[in-house]
């Protein structure tokens, strides 16, 4: 199976901790080509506290998308659709305002 790792350092410089994806969904983290092709990250193999940045901290993370090689040269975004902005409050009534990010590459 082809696959790519993107690795990223990340800084959280908000007051509160941040979830970079609030359950197992590898669909809301992806690469994205030039004909809007998604390709899905591997979340499975990362734990839930690898996705969580607390306030201040700067964490370096590595993800893994199921990319054939060919299509390398053709990527041009990486995606969060689902950070959680709060996480504390996420823990306490289940809600957070989400923030989505795109990359490009």
């Amino acid at each position: 199976m082809d696959y790519s790792i993107i690795k990223m350092n990340i800084s959280n410089g908000r007051n509160t901790s941040i979830m970079l994806n609030s359950e197992d969904y590898a669909d809301n983290v992806y690469l994205q080509d030039d004909k809007d092709l998604k390709f899905v990250a591997f979340l499975h193999e990362l734990s839930q506290d690898e996705f969580i940045i607390e306030a201040g901290e700067s964490k370096e993370i590595s993800i893994k998308f199921d990319v054939p090689y060919s299509k390398i040269d053709q990527i041009e975004s990486f995606n969060m659709d689902n950070i959680i902005a709060n996480y504390e409050q996420y823990q306490q009534v289940g809600d957070s305002r989400v923030i989505q990010i795109s990359i490009g590459l």
